[in-house]
């Protein structure tokens, strides 16, 4: 059981889960005892709930190209036999789509992720909770008050960056639920309990295995604090760690095992990786092609989680160190694609792990907000502490702001200074309230509504396609390089129309037909090397070809049925769309069934 118990500045290793005796001897001194496990579980329902609401859902985006046909067995049906991406997601080795194999069958995937994108965010903030109670987020206001400031964090808003690792995004993916057990391992950790910790990193790499790689530096610091302390001994963490690393083992073998039962696994790639990165998505491996903003974005949130756990004090030691851990591996991840292009190391995404850096950030300053706003210094609670949350909860390029306020706060404690300031709270509260919480939510209104008008539109023709057309026909559908995820997917550059050939990610699950390339579906060379030559090859035809009539053209030389197009992209065949829904129209590229380009 994942208990809420009282942080204790001795830390030493627990033999079992659960609140020690120790632990509600000091709680108990202190007028405090553990909090019920039921409390904690409540208030991360709330602010799952809350979250989610904020961000919004939806369903058949991005990732989910990769999702939809494992739920759906594609990979089963005769037309794909062939299909060499659809074979390679047999190997896509995370154990939450090892789970939910041929489940559509059952439960509308629909709703099926939804649910899981709620237990997604229920984990993650009841991790984050559990963590509170290491720096001392104890009572029900204040965890109230912290669930609060996380809900609207900006450092938890979207995805990290430089290096994109999810956190709270608008759909389900099984990445996002390995931000839960991180932080539970990291929360272990600290608390002594190795074996505890382990087994969370064994189930981090039954999700998403690369993650678990993430974490292991701020394990070993936390350990090696923790042992240089001599609040935990040599003999135990021995003993701890050897019965977690085999449950652990035990936990991530039907990942393993897939991974090893996989042709492409340790074969020479044959092609330069390092190429393939950059071509295909440099922003989860290579720091140097991220903007100047987003680095120094990301340099004043770890400074400002580090100033914030230097305020924790001692019972922020242990998230110091986890911090410091990140920070290491972040920038290992910086170096590696600088001296080798080894797929083995590039292939962990180290700079991506910005995502426990955003963790660890997001937790130090809703901490020491959550902590301030509800002390008994009257400058803090008044003055300061509404300050910290207006630089948390509004906008990332308000973290300086933090900083300032962090500065100016230990500036007046340590001058001695006794007058009270003016207060800042209600106002503060006001225009949250009023202004900014509900245009950063109408933001993502918006953005979302135009994605769903995309994906209705794919999912629409789809659904004709697998009624209309033959079971082996293949279509030739839009396809261009990958923005960064940080930027909405939702219109073209600098037009707030919807683009309605963007979000085509559900189409093939909709329609069960081929679909002969598109870019993202690149992705799939990670696991499956084999496939680069032939998804580069298409890829770079059709990004060369610049007008419908080049498509159809392109569909009739390879055997292609079908070619998608926006409607309003195609005035040189006018009229003779077979289908057309949502500004995407279909024609035939069969020859004698529809009229020759430009005619």
């Amino acid at each position: 059981m994942i208990g809420s118990d009282a942080y204790r500045d001795s830390v030493q290793a627990l033999p079992s889960p659960g609140v020690p005796a120790h632990d509600r001897a000091i709680a108990a001194s202190s007028g405090r005892l553990p909090a019920n496990p039921l409390v904690v579980l409540v208030l991360g329902a709330l602010g799952a709930a809350a979250s989610l609401a904020l961000s919004g859902y939806q369903f058949g985006i991005i990732n989910n190209l990769f999702h939809l046909p494992i739920v759906a067995s594609l990979y089963d049906e005769p037309q794909f036999a062939s299909d060499i991406f659809m074979q390679s997601l047999r190997y896509y080795s995370s154990g939450v789509w090892m789970l939910l194999e041929g489940s559509a069958r059952y439960v509308s995937p629909y709703w099926l992720f939804l649910l899981l994108d709620y237990l997604s965010r229920l984990l993650t903030f009841v991790a984050f909770l559990c963590c509170g109670t290491l720096v001392g987020v104890e009572t029900a206001r204040e965890r109230m008050i912290f669930v609060v400031i996380l809900c609207f964090s900006s450092v938890l808003h979207g995805y990290s960056y430089p290096g994109n690792g999810g956190l709270f995004i608008n759909y389900f993916t099984h990445s996002e639920v390995a931000n839960g057990t991180i932080l539970l391992a990291i929360y272990f950790a600290a608390r002594g309990r190795f074996a505890e910790a382990l087994m969370a990193t064994g189930a981090t790499f039954f999700i998403n295995a690369f993650m678990a790689i993430w974490v292991i530096p701020s394990l070993s610091l936390i350990a090696a604090l923790l042992l240089w302390r001599r609040k935990l001994t040599v003999r135990t963490f021995a003993l701890h760690a050897a019965i977690g690393l085999v449950l652990a083992g035990i936990i991530a073998s039907p990942v393993l095992r897939n991974m090893l039962e996989n042709p492409d696994f340790g074969a020479n790639v044959g092609f330069d990786f390092r190429k393939y990165l950059l071509d295909y998505y440099p922003d989860h491996t290579m720091f140097l092609t991220a903007s100047p903003r987003h680095m120094m974005a990301l340099a004043t949130a770890a400074l400002y989680g580090l100033a914030c756990l230097f305020l924790l004090g001692e019972r922020g030691a242990g998230l110091r160190a986890a911090l410091w851990g990140s920070l290491l591996l972040y920038g290992l991840g910086i170096v590696a694609p600088l001296v080798t292009a080894r797929p083995l190391l590039l292939d962990l995404h180290l700079i991506r792990s910005s995502a426990v850096i955003h963790l660890l950030v997001a937790l130090a300053s809703a901490s020491v907000a959550t902590k301030w706003l509800c002390g008994d210094d009257r400058n803090r609670s008044k003055f300061f502490g509404p300050l910290l949350v207006l630089a948390d909860c509004t906008w990332r390029s308000a973290l300086p702001l933090g900083l300032a306020v962090i500065g100016a706060a230990e500036v007046i404690r340590w001058s001695g200074w006794r007058r009270p300031l003016f207060r800042v709270d209600y106002v503060v509260g006001a225009v949250l309230l009023i202004a900014i919480w509900p245009r950063l939510a109408w933001q993502d209104v918006v953005t979302d509504r135009a994605i769903a008008a995309q994906t209705r539109g794919w999912e629409t023709v789809g659904e004709w396609a697998r009624t209309t057309t033959p079971a082996s026909a293949v279509f030739l559908i839009p396809t261009k390089h990958l923005d960064g995820e940080t930027t909405p997917p939702a219109t073209t550059a600098g037009s707030l129309v919807p683009d309605p050939t963007q979000n085509s990610e559900i189409f093939e699950f909709a329609s069960h037909r081929r679909v002969w390339v598109d870019f993202r579906r690149g992705a799939a060379v990670l696991w499956t090397p084999s496939y680069y030559a032939t998804w580069w090859t298409r890829v770079s035809e059709v990004l060369a070809l610049h007008s419908l009539a080049d498509k159809v053209a392109y569909a009739q030389e390879h055997d292609i049925d079908y070619v998608i197009e926006a409607c309003r992209n195609s005035p040189d065949l006018s009229g003779t769309a077979i289908f057309q829904t949502d500004g995407l129209c279909v024609y035939s590229a069969v020859r004698g069934r529809s009229r020759s380009p430009g005619s």
